[in-house]
């Protein structure tokens, strides 16, 4: 099983969390994604966002590390609550992801999510 380490980016707006779809996958997921070889956490979710939102944060939070196996690898997840960017959020990578939302915690408990997003927003509560 393969192991890898990744971080994500959760962006709230007017109570609402920021959340992407995938057209390969049927569940929603913060943005942000695998750390590369030699890069900082940081480094890392500078630019999984701006690579797939298109914005810079300027200030930010760790707020979890999870560890859990899905879609056949083990996977250590830093959350960082994201509290001041530059730009607004859109989808930058349009050949990979279909829909960027904003979703209340109670709309979120209604739809699929990786497993991840509702281990990070019991965080938040």
């Amino acid at each position: 099983m393969e192991t890898i380490t990744i971080v994500d980016g959760i962006l709230i707006k007017d109570n609402k969390i920021l959340l992407l779809k995938k057209f390969a996958k049927d569940y929603y997921e913060f943005p942000g994604g695998k750390v590369k070889e030699r890069e900082s956490l940081i480094d890392c979710l500078k630019r999984e966002l701006e690579e797939e939102i298109g914005i810079l944060p300027v200030k930010y939070t760790a707020l979890a590390k999870l560890r859990l196996e899905f879609e056949n690898k083990k996977i250590t997840d830093y959350g960082f609550l994201i509290e001041e960017y530059e730009e607004e959020p859109e989808i930058k990578e349009k050949e990979i992801f279909e829909e960027l939302t904003w979703k209340t915690h109670e709309e979120i408990k209604q739809i699929k999510t990786a497993p991840n997003v509702k281990q990070i927003l019991r965080k938040l509560s």
